[in-house]
């Protein structure tokens, strides 16, 4: 994941009316009972949280909670649950967080793209290297070689103790036997540690251990390898989009709409939301008339009077199909989709892997069945419609992917995978 992508265009005004309006709740300090091995420590201290707030490895990024640097001299954390934004800010330095855009803004009203997540007990996580650099933190990375277990520290240049000689205080058994590493990364000098080959760990780490160098190995449990996963909503636009907009918004995920000619002109706000947040248009023609199926040309047709009409009125075109069911009740017009024709006209035939149950078993029952398919398939296509059930079916799935968020690769449909044809 990059944070340094610029966003042009943007004045500092703006900027500035973001951090003033995140006012509504300032963090302060926290004070607890640390665990006996922490691995989270801000200047010479334990993070009092971790048993409930542990470090998180996502997507290869280090990931703190955003409360910890509310710990730190001469910082600030302000927080607007209203408007899903907070503001850290470090002295003269401020980075201000949007968490449904996933645009932060600095002081000098520079946009940069930072992914920051609600994760255990609707703790707001950040990414930590991201933040340390743009406010000017030191932090210090420690994996050991042979555990994998990995610390970390954020340090605002008040520490007394070397990292090392933390952990020999907290957590000496990190420090034994195996030859370990430091990274070092410190705008305020902080002191470097033990400088031999480095080993870091790429999966999110429990603070507690499955195994002792002294005591008996814990028994096996089942794991998720790694997932690529593609969220597709495909019964067009309705009544209930919105609200399935809102459950992808409140977990951070995109996904794929599969809309016909129709909905452009019938729901423009509502395509408007979808384009702008992020999300992905792509075309099944046909639900409200069935016509076009009745021969290849019709659908064809179809399809190019559809972009026509979204580059109109949007600007944007896409290439992504998945036809009606319908489409495979005419055999010569099957056989033309699974041969290839789409391909031959620039398009991408995108059926789902895992047919929807929403709305037609009991949520439970179709969240189950989602979930157990991500056990059990590397790449998948997720099928979603747009009805009553949908939201809180969206929803059980999504929180297992967070639960999961470093194992889960959610994508928006493009041309790196091709589901298989019906």
């Amino acid at each position: 994941m990059k944070h340094c992508t610029v966003y042009k265009h943007i004045s500092l005004i703006t900027a500035l009316l973001i951090f003033l309006g995140t006012v509504s709740v300032c963090i302060g300090s926290i004070h607890a009972m640390p665990l006996d091995e922490p691995l989270l420590y801000y200047n010479d201290n334990t993070w009092a949280r971790e048993d409930r707030s542990p470090l998180k490895i996502i997507e290869n990024e280090y990931y703190v909670p955003l409360v910890i640097f509310a710990q730190l001299d001469d910082t600030k954390v302000r927080v607007n649950n209203s408007l899903n934004t907070f503001v850290i800010s470090h002295g003269d330095l401020y980075v201000s967080f949007d968490a449904t855009t996933d645009i932060a803004i600095d002081q000098d009203g520079t946009y940069l793209y930072a992914r920051t997540y609600k994760l255990d007990y609707g703790e707001r996580y950040v990414p930590v290297v991201f933040v340390c650099e743009n406010l000017d933190y030191g932090y210090e990375v420690f994996t050991n070689k042979y555990t994998k277990d990995t610390a970390f520290r954020i340090t605002d240049g008040t520490e007394d103790l070397s990292f090392d000689e933390l952990l020999e205080l907290y957590n000496p058994d990190l420090l034994k036997n195996e030859p370990v590493s430091t990274e070092t990364s410190s705008q305020n000098n902080t002191q470097s540690t033990s400088d031999v080959a480095t080993s870091e760990s790429s999966t999110i780490k429990s603070t507690s251990r499955e195994t002792s160098q002294n005591g008996p190995v814990a028994p096996p449990q089942r794991q998720l390898g790694n997932r690529i996963i593609y969220i597709t909503v495909d019964s067009g636009i309705n009544v209930y989009t919105g609200g399935i907009l809102d459950t992808l918004a409140s977990y951070g995920y995109k996904a794929t709409f599969f809309i016909e000619k129709s909905d452009i002109t019938d729901y423009p706000l509502t395509l408007s939301r979808i384009i702008t947040e992020g999300h992905k248009l792509a075309l099944k023609p046909g639900t409200a008339d069935v016509s076009v199926y009745s021969d290849t040309e019709s659908f064809i047709a179809e399809l190019d009077a559809a972009n026509e009409l979204l580059y109109r009125v949007y600007k944007i075109k896409t290439r992504t199909v998945r036809p009606d069911v319908l489409a495979y009740s005419n055999n010569a017009l099957a056989s033309d989709i699974n041969s290839g024709v789409l391909a031959e006209h620039g398009y991408a035939l995108w059926n789902a892997t895992v047919k929807r149950a929403d709305g037609l078993k009991a949520n439970s029952t179709a969240s189950a069945e989602l979930i157990d398919a991500i056990w059990n398939n590397n790449s998948l296509v997720l099928d979603f419609g747009s009805n009553s059930s949908t939201s809180a079916v969206l929803s059980e799935t999504l929180a297992f992917i967070l639960e999961n968020a470093d194992k889960c690769d959610v994508r928006l449909a493009d041309s790196s995978y091709t589901p298989p044809t019906r």
